[in-house]
């Protein structure tokens, strides 16, 4: 009997002294993140998460698009495959941009960073805490129609139909694979795509020089002029980088959503 409360006693001890631990907000990885999935997938990604981990998420800092997409948030990656790289490269090989199909081509370090941001800012949307990612069903459905949140690259993708809502393209000409879409991960939503997004920039630096080169009258003496003012490098630039890294730092205050006299700023850029 001594011996039975004993034990009864060191039971009762113990239970007392139990820890209670609050569950609620741990982050439990019960399925695959974004980069996860790839990584799983590596025979198909591996190029892909090879340009993640060389692409940071911005001049001012440090991580790389391969820690952003491992962590928390609601991504939408349109992810191309190891095929749909290689033909992107042969097709910067067409264009005369590299002498073949290879990274090791690029002898330029500055248009390689470009080319590897061209290709990951184009196929990342960030929707942000509180906006949910992208999955087919909130594509749009009429032709050329376009998503609201832009990617990383700024730029809004339009979508085509071809003969069905099966047959569905990015920016018209890059395709979604048909079965391989919405692929549901823990931050985010992943389709697959068999060609590289990457829209060419007209900018207005190439639309003037066009222009002259084809004498056309629209423009034409406001175009000369500004060549002759040597102002076509600064016409060149897709975006104001300068601005860009400004705004990154906080130096710009952010007008989205203000308006002033009855002007609403939230499109101004």
């Amino acid at each position: 009997m001594k011996k039975l409360l004993c034990i009864l006693s060191c039971v009762a001890i113990l239970a007392a002294c139990k820890e209670e631990v609050d569950t609620s907000a741990r982050y439990v990885f019960k399925q695959n993140t974004a980069l996860s999935y790839l990584q799983k997938y590596s025979n198909v990604y591996s190029e892909y998460i090879h340009l993640l981990a060389q692409t940071p998420v911005s001049k001012m800092s440090t991580t790389t698009m391969y820690q952003l997409l491992s962590a928390r948030g609601h991504y939408t990656l349109f992810a191309p495959t190891n095929k749909a790289i290689d033909d992107y490269l042969n097709s910067l090989v067409e264009e005369g941009i590299i002498n073949s199909p290879s990274w090791d081509a690029f002898t330029d370090s500055t248009k390689l960073d470009s080319i590897r941001k061209v290709i990951v800012y184009n196929s990342v949307i960030d929707s942000g805490d509180d906006l949910q990612p992208y999955d087919v069903a909130r594509f749009p459905t009429k032709n050329g129609g376009e998503l609201v949140t832009p990617n990383m690259y700024d730029h809004k993708l339009t979508f085509y139909y071809r003969g069905s809502t099966d047959s569905i393209y990015v920016n018209d000409k890059c395709r979604i694979h048909p079965i391989n879409r919405d692929i549901y991960v823990l931050n985010g939503i992943i389709h697959q795509m068999e060609t590289v997004i990457a829209p060419k920039d007209v900018t207005a630096a190439m639309y003037l020089q066009d222009l002259i080169e084809r004498d056309e009258e629209t423009y034409l003496v406001m175009a000369k002029a500004i060549r002759a003012c040597g102002l076509m490098d600064t016409l060149k630039a897709i975006r104001d980088e300068a601005y860009e890294e400004a705004y990154q730092r906080g130096d710009i205050p952010d007008l989205s959503g203000m308006t002033t006299m009855g002007v609403d700023f939230s499109n101004a850029w």
